[in-house]
Formats: structure tokens, C-alpha cells, sequence
């Protein structure tokens, strides 16, 4: 307050005002940052080791493909289709924007590689006819997945689509998705490979997973990433070191980066047991208090260009609320970010004059350099191949009898523009 005094007895009122708007902004901008929602749970106690904000509602991006593959992996596990069940590309799925894989309409892969393709590539157009090969349409695979998180408890989760990308209504929560997490890892241990693979190969073209942790963070073994503007860059990660077992999720990542370097930052923590004094049974960990249920909508500061272009929405009428956790009510909360925010290099004395040093905050590199390592080869590429399909077919898809399917149309070699 004081330099602000200063500043307006030399550069005049106005000037003074426009400095302390921005000392404004910027503390805002910090309070923001604090908001974004995680969660780190121990896998095997069910423990709630830290988190924040947890109970809000978020988009989930293209984390929703983990609830696609979970509704697919029910299906298999039902005898209704089997890994090696005919996927074809439909008009209606190829048309879906990117990122796809943009194979042409006819086009036929088993549901073992469209698995492998929405987790790695994270393509929607193959996620969309994922859903058709398995109920028929997408919307009733739609239906599939709200119904299974019904189930499993996701209470803040609502799906419109098969593959994350944003619309009005869809939303979660990092709470629901630590337990579809959990869920994962439970029931289906057999597939767990599949949230793991480092990168596949089609033809000649290499498509790495999103998730660089897998890479960089000792011990990751799985899940999956997410963006699109209204969400920032969201993550949910796997991690096991000496028998123990740690999943976090983290939401509104300014960047991948940034993203990476919070989650890396928490489950270390979490591994050198700082929260355990702190922990919360998953069963106890309850909302407690009222906040807004309309979802988060941060395109204004992770895509300011588009939301400038954005048509003005009518303003929608205020649900009621409902309760959720305070981001600060159980657990110790751990925002990476705060290490940004400058510290005191001394004290002042006695009478509180004496002007103190403020150190300057580590950058998002030096973060990186501290939490994450350099990437390293972690397994074998795997190869995508299309054709096959020869197994159960509950929706009638074209094929020779007991044979392979045959695309309508040739497959091409390379991508088509889109």
C-alpha cells in the first residue's frame, strides 16, 4: 500500500488508480488460481488425501472417454460384444470436429483398437462410433454412461456426449472422477493396459499419448488427459511406487504444462506422506456447505480470442443451491500455484518499517525441473490395424459371415484433409 502512496504523489490520481486495478487483477487472477478443482486419494485405503474445490462442477473435456471405455468394458464383461467386435465409421461419427482420426465412412476396426486409439489419440470420431457398434446409437450409449454414473454414485456428473468435446449441461466433478477411477481399477484390472500405452503406430504416421506423466512422473501407469476451452487442461493420473497406489485428478491446467507440474507436485507430496495426518475416508467425505451448481466455464482465460467471438448467451435463470465441499474443509489443500505467489525473504522489526525483501517465484520451468523428469522410452509403440471385427456383432454391422469386415470404401494410407 505504501509504494501505491508514493506512486500517486509523483505520476498523479489517475495513474495511481490504474496501478492499483492491476495490483487488483493480478490479485485476483492468484485467487483464481486457488479455486481449480483436485483430488488425491490413496487407491488402496480409499482415503481422501488432499483436495480442493472438489465438489465443483467442471467440464470434463475429453476425461469423459474414461467413462465411455468404462461403459464398453461392462458391455464385454456382459457377453454382449468382445474386444475383437466389429467398429465401423459411420457418417454421423466422422462428421464429429477433431481431434479424429478422420477414417472414411465404412471404415471397420475392432473395438480392442478403437479402445487404444480414443485412449491414446483421444479421436472422437471414433469414440462416437465406439458407442453406436455397442448400443446401436450414440445417444443410447449416452444414456448408458449417465445411467452407470447414477450407479456408481458421480452425483455432479451429467454426459451429453461420447467424447468430451463441451456442450451446455455436460459436467462433472474431480470427486466423481476419482471414483470412477477407483472404479476402473477395481473392476477391471484386466484392462488396465490400455490407460498405459505410450503412443501407437498407424501406418506410418506416431501419435503419443497426451499424457506426458507416463513419461516424466516415476511410477504412472494410467489415466487419462483432457481440454477444451471451457475446462483448461485436465488430468487424471495413476501412479504406483513401492506397493503404493495414488490416483489425483487435476482440472483447469492454464496449460498442459502447468497441469503437469500441479499433478506431479501433489502426488509427490502424497507419496512423502505429508497428508496423512489429514486424510478423510472416501465414505466421510461429504459436502457440507452451499455453492452454485452451473457448471465452470474458464474459456475467457484459457481461450480469450474465442470467447471474444462468442455469441452472447441469454442469461440462464439461477438454479438452486446445492451443497458441496469448501475448498478448504477436511484434508490438506495443495495448490502449486501458491508457490508462485511471492515470499518474505526477512521480517520487519518491532515497529513495522523496516521495508522487506520479497524473493521472486520460481517459474513454471523451474517447477518442472523439480517435479518432472526428462521423458524416457516407458514401452513399445503399439500398432493400429484396421479390419477384423469377427467377433460378437449385436447391431448388425456388414460383414462376411464369419469373416473379416470389408470397408464400404478404401481405406486411405495417409490422413484426409479435413
Amino acid at each position: 500500500m505504501n509504494v501505491h502512496l508514493s506512486f500517486c504523489r509523483y505520476f498523479g490520481v489517475f495513474l495511481c488508480v490504474l496501478s492499483m486495478l492491476m495490483a487488483f487483477a493480478s490479485s485476483a487472477r492468484a485467487s483464481e488460481n486457488e479455486t481449480k478443482p483436485h483430488i488425491l486419494i490413496d487407491l488402496d485405503s480409499g482415503q481422501v488425501l488432499s483436495h480442493q474445490n472438489a465438489f465443483r462442477r467442471w467440464p470434463p473435456a475429453s476425461l469423459t472417454k474414461m467413462m465411455t471405455a468404462y461403459v464398453v468394458f461392462r458391455a464385454i464383461k456382459m457377453q454382449q460384444v468382445a474386444m475383437n467386435s466389429p467398429v465401423r465409421v459411420s457418417n454421423h461419427a466422422l462428421s464429429q470436429p477433431p481431434t479424429k482420426m478422420g477414417f472414411p465412412v465404412g471404415t471397420v476396426l475392432t473395438i480392442e483398437n478403437s479402445l487404444k486409439i480414443i485412449m491414446v489419440k483421444s479421436a472422437n470420431d471414433i469414440s462416437v462410433a465406439l458407442g453406436e457398434a455397442v448400443a446401436g446409437r450414440e445417444w443410447k450409449f449416452v444414456n448408458l454412461m449417465n445411467a452407470h454414473a447414477r450407479r456408481l454414485g458421480m452425483n455432479d456428473t451429467h454426459f451429453i456426449n461420447t467424447h468430451g468435446l463441451h456442450e451446455d449441461g455436460q459436467y462433472t466433478s474431480a470427486r466423481d472422477f476419482a471414483v470412477l477411477a477407483l472404479q476402473l481399477t477395481k473392476e477391471f484390472p484386466e484392462h488396465a493396459q490400455l490407460f498405459n500405452i505410450p503412443a501407437i503406430r498407424f501406418g506410418k504416421r506416431r501419435l503419443r499419448n497426451h499424457n506426458a506423466l507416463l513419461e516424466r512422473f516415476e511410477g504412472t501407469n494410467g489415466m487419462k488427459t483432457g481440454y477444451v476451452c471451457a475446462s483448461g487442461s485436465n488430468v487424471v493420473v495413476r501412479v504406483e511406487r513401492e506397493g503404493k497406489r495414488l490416483v489425483s485428478v487435476v482440472l483447469g491446467g492454464g496449460s498442459a504444462l502447468k497441469r503437469n507440474v500441479r499433478a506431479a507436485k501433489l502426488l509427490q507430496e502424497g507419496f512423502d506422506g505429508l497428508y496423512a495426518q489429514n486424510a478423510v475416508p472416501f465414505d466421510q467425505f461429504k459436502p457440507v456447505r452451499l455453492v452454485d451448481p452451473e457448471p465452470a466455464d474458464i474459456t475467457r482465460e484459457i481461450c480469450p480470442k474465442k470467447y471474444r467471438h462468442q455469441k452472447k448467451k441469454k442469461p440462464k435463470p439461477k438454479p438452486e443451491l446445492v451443497t458441496a465441499y469448501a475448498p478448504h474443509e477436511t484434508g490438506r489443500v495443495i495448490d502449486p500455484l501458491s508457490l508462485l505467489a511471492p515470499k518474505v525473504a526477512g521480517a520487519a522489526d518491532a515497529g513495522g518499517k523496516e521495508e522487506v525483501a520479497e524473493d521472486k517465484p520460481p517459474s513454471y520451468a523451474e517447477l518442472e525441473g523439480l517435479y518432472l523428469t526428462a521423458r524416457k522410452k516407458i514401452g513399445d509403440d503399439v500398432r493400429i490395424t484396421l479390419g477384423g471385427g469377427i467377433g460378437p456383432n449385436p447391431n448388425g454391422l456388414r460383414h462376411k459371415e464369419g469373416g473379416f469386415m470389408e470397408p464400404i470404401i478404401p481405406i486411405p494410407t495417409k490422413r484426409p484433409a479435413t
